[in-house]
């Protein structure tokens, strides 16, 4: 069980050292929905969630629509960020990397983990129809 929101800003005495090592590190080009789930995690409406789900959050999330590890709490939506298979073989092995939108540095993720995207099996648990017919479903089969 949640207690408090647990927000993900940096600490305004570290925004200017924060700012210099995203400067620093390999960077990931996001679309708009991105960006918006980053604001969600940052202002912590999806406590108790610390970044983009990791692959056990994820699975938890589509098999069971919460969240075990600390105590239950409600998750039925997966906030993912799906990466395409050229970003993933030049991230993969690195401590952390920044997250640009529009070419701009908005967020620092860090201990990345890249895991398999059925998008299949994601839409029916999620939506129950894997047609693409549906607006989000084709939406995330054209994702990566």
């Amino acid at each position: 069980a949640v207690c408090s929101v647990k927000e993900l800003f940096v600490p305004e005495n570290h925004v200017e050292t924060s700012r210099a090592e995203a400067e620093t590190l390999p960077t990931l080009e996001i679309n708009k929905l991105d960006l918006q789930w980053v604001q969600v995690l940052a202002e912590g409406w999806a406590t108790p969630l610390t970044g983009f789900m990791r692959e056990r959050e994820y699975l938890q999330c589509q098999h069971f629509g919460c969240l075990l590890d600390g105590g239950v709490s409600n998750q039925s939506i997966p906030i993912v960020l799906p990466v395409h298979n050229e970003d993933k073989e030049k991230l993969s092995g690195t401590d952390a990397f920044a997250l640009t939108y529009n070419g701009r540095r908005i967020a620092i993720l860090r201990s990345p983990e890249f895991y398999v995207h059925n998008k299949e099996e994601r839409c029916c648990r999620q939506f129950g129809t894997s047609n693409q017919g549906h607006p989000y479903v084709k939406m995330i089969f054209a994702r990566s």
